[in-house]
C-alpha cells in the first residue's frame, strides 16, 4: 500500500507500450476518416428525445444521416467508437471507451472534452468534434452551442419530459461503487448498461487529494461508506440518491484510514488506521464512534470478522502475523508459517482477508511470498497455500458459483500490453480453476454481481499508459473490464474508462 501511495504521489504521463499507442492512434485516424459528416441542405431534424435546443445541436451536427453520411447513428458508429447519438437513450450506452455524459458532472463528461471549441471552455480532446477537415462541410461549434450541452449536463443531463439518465428505480437498481482514489470522487457503475452513472464528489477538503480508498455497501443495499487514506473522515452515501449524507471525523492527523468492513445487520462498522495500528468502531446509525482497539503495531490493513462482528481478524501488512480479537478483547497473533510473529517486511505481508459463505475457512492474500493462505477460522490451523502470480492483492467471492476471485496486480502477462491477472479459485475445493490474463494494468479491485452473473476487475494503471481524456486532477486514468461468472470470459470487448487511479470497488446489491 506505501508504494502505491508513492506511486499517487509521482504521477506523471508517460508512454510504456509504444505498440499499444501506434494502434490507438491509427484506429483514431481510421474513425476519422471514416466518418463523412455532411449537413444537408434541409436542416429539420428529428426528434432524439432530448429537450429541443439540445436535439437540434446534436442532431445537425453528428448524427444526421443516412444520406448525409452521419457518424453517430445506426449506420455511422462503428467507425465512431461505437458512440450513437441519435437518440437520448443510446447516448447512455456510451461508446466503445464507456460514459460519455456522466449527468451532472460537467468536469469528467469526455463529451465536453471533445466538442469544446475553446479550452478555455473546456479541456479539448483533438481533434475536436465535429470534425472539420477537408470533405467536410461542419463547422465546430459555437460557444453558446457548447454552454447549451454543458449546462444540459451540469442539469442531470434530461431528455425532453425531463427524466433524469438512471433516475428510474432509484431503491432497486444494482450498482457497482468504486473509489477514483487520485480524484476524490466516488464512481457509481449502472450494471445493466456497465458504464459509470455518477460520479458523486467525495472527500471534506476542496483542491486537495484525500485519496478515497476503501468502499464498502451494506447487505441491505442502502448505504456505501468509504475511507480516506489522507484524510481523517469516514463519509456515508446514501445508495438511493447517490448523496453523501453524513461525514464522520476519525483522527486528528497522523492517519491513514485505509480498509473498513460493515457488519451483518448494517448497524455498526470498523475501520484500520494503516500508520497507528487503530481499529475504530463507528455506529452507522449517527455516525457516532463508539469504541477503538489499539493493536500496539502499525502497518494493519485487512479486515474480517465471524457473523456476529464480535471475533475479529486483521492483517498485519509486513510480517506473518494476522491479529485475532476476541469478544472479551483478548487476542492472539495467527502465524501464516507457524514461525514466531513478526512485522518485519519482506516475509509474507499478509493484504487482505475473505471469509468463504460459511464462515469455516478464510483466506489471505500473501503479497511478497505470492501465496493465498487458506486458514481454518476455529483452530487457525493452515489448511492450504495456494502459488498464485506476482503480488496478489483484493479478493471477491460468488456465491451463486464456490469461486473467489484474487487480483494479482503485478502478473507477468504473456499478453503484449498488459500487466497483472485474476486469479479464480475455487473455495471447495482450493484448485485454481484459471488464471485470467486479460486486458489488464495493475489490477486491483474487484466486484462480483451474482444476479447478473458477472464480475467487474479495475486497473489501477497506476506505472501504464496515458490513456483516456483530460482531467483536472492530472495522472493517468484506468479502466474495468467485465468478466461473465460462468464462461470466465469478458461478456464485453469494451474497455470502460474510469478517473485517476480506480481502487476498491464493491456491488450495492450482493
Amino acid at each position: 500500500m506505501v508504494s502505491t501511495i508513492r506511486n499517487f504521489k509521482s504521477m506523471k504521463a508517460s508512454i510504456r507500450n509504444p505498440l499499444f499507442f501506434v494502434l490507438g492512434l491509427a484506429f483514431t485516424l481510421f474513425t476519422i476518416n471514416s466518418c463523412k459528416h455532411k449537413v444537408p441542405q434541409d436542416q429539420s431534424v428529428v426528434d432524439g428525445g432530448y429537450p429541443e435546443d439540445v436535439n437540434r445541436i446534436i442532431q445537425l451536427h453528428c448524427t444526421i444521416g443516412p444520406t448525409g453520411g452521419g457518424c453517430h447513428n445506426s449506420y455511422g458508429a462503428t467507425n465512431a467508437a461505437g458512440l450513437r447519438l441519435d437518440t437520448w437513450d443510446n447516448l447512455f450506452y456510451g461508446s466503445n471507451h464507456g460514459a460519455t455524459v456522466v449527468p451532472y458532472d460537467t468536469i469528467n463528461s469526455p463529451f465536453l472534452n471533445s466538442i469544446s471549441p475553446d479550452s478555455n471552455l473546456s479541456p479539448q480532446t483533438l481533434p475536436t468534434m465535429p470534425y472539420t477537415g477537408t470533405n467536410y462541410s461542419t463547422t465546430p461549434l459555437s460557444t453558446a452551442e457548447f454552454l447549451t450541452i454543458r449546462n444540459w449536463i451540469a442539469r442531470g443531463a434530461p431528455d425532453k419530459n425531463g427524466n433524469i439518465p438512471f433516475g428510474d428505480n432509484p431503491d432497486t437498481r444494482q450498482k457497482i461503487y468504486l473509489t477514483e482514489q487520485g480524484s476524490d470522487y466516488l464512481s457509481a457503475i449502472d450494471v445493466s448498461r456497465k458504464v459509470i452513472m455518477r460520479n458523486i464528489p467525495i472527500g471534506m477538503v476542496s483542491n486537495v487529494i484525500e485519496a478515497p480508498h476503501c468502499v464498502r455497501v451494506s447487505k441491505d443495499g442502502k448505504y456505501a461508506y468509504v475511507s480516506f487514506l489522507s484524510g481523517d473522515y469516514i463519509q456515508k452515501i446514501d445508495a438511493t440518491t447517490d448523496k453523501v449524507v453524513a461525514s464522520t471525523r476519525l483522527s486528528n492527523g497522523g492517519a491513514q484510514w485505509n480498509v473498513l468492513m460493515v457488519s451483518n445487520d448494517g448497524t455498526k462498522l470498523m475501520i484500520a488506521d494503516f500508520i497507528r495500528g487503530v481499529l475504530q468502531f463507528v455506529r452507522t446509525s449517527d455516525m457516532v464512534n463508539y469504541d477503538s482497539i489499539i493493536t500496539g503495531v502499525s502497518n494493519v490493513h485487512g479486515l474480517a470478522s465471524t457473523p456476529n462482528f464480535d471475533t475479529l481478524f486483521a492483517t498485519v501488512q509486513y510480517g506473518n502475523t494476522i491479529l485475532k480479537y476476541f469478544p472479551n478483547r483478548n487476542y492472539k497473533k495467527v502465524t501464516l508459517d507457524h514461525n514466531p510473529s513478526t512485522y518485519d517486511h519482506f516475509i509474507r505481508d499478509p493484504h487482505e482477508i475473505q471469509m468463504v459463505p460459511d464462515y469455516s475457512r478464510y483466506y489471505v492474500t500473501c503479497e511478497y511470498s505470492n501465496e493465498v493462505r487458506v486458514m481454518d477460522t476455529h483452530t487457525d490451523a493452515i489448511l492450504d497455500s495456494i502459488p498464485m502470480p506476482q503480488k496478489p492483492q483484493d479478493m471477491a467471492i460468488s456465491k451463486n458459483k464456490p469461486y473467489i476471485f484474487v487480483s494479482c496486480m503485478e502478473a507477468q502477462s504473456t499478453v503484449a500490453g498488459t500487466l497483472g491477472a485474476i486469479v479464480v479459485i475455487n473455495y471447495e475445493t482450493d484448485q485454481i480453476v484459471k488464471t485470467i490474463y486479460g486486458n489488464f494494468w495493475q489490477p486491483h479491485g474487484i466486484s462480483v454481481d451474482d444476479n447478473t452473473g458477472t464480475f467487474y476487475v479495475t486497473s489501477t494503471n497506476q506505472t501504464g499508459i496515458s490513456v483516456g481524456h483530460n482531467h483536472t486532477s492530472g495522472g493517468k486514468h484506468g479502466w474495468y473490464n467485465v468478466y461473465s461468472i460462468e464462461t470466465l470470459e469478458p461478456v464485453s470487448p469494451h474497455q470502460f474508462e474510469t478517473l485517476v487511479l480506480p481502487y476498491t470497488s464493491d456491488s450495492r446489491f450482493k
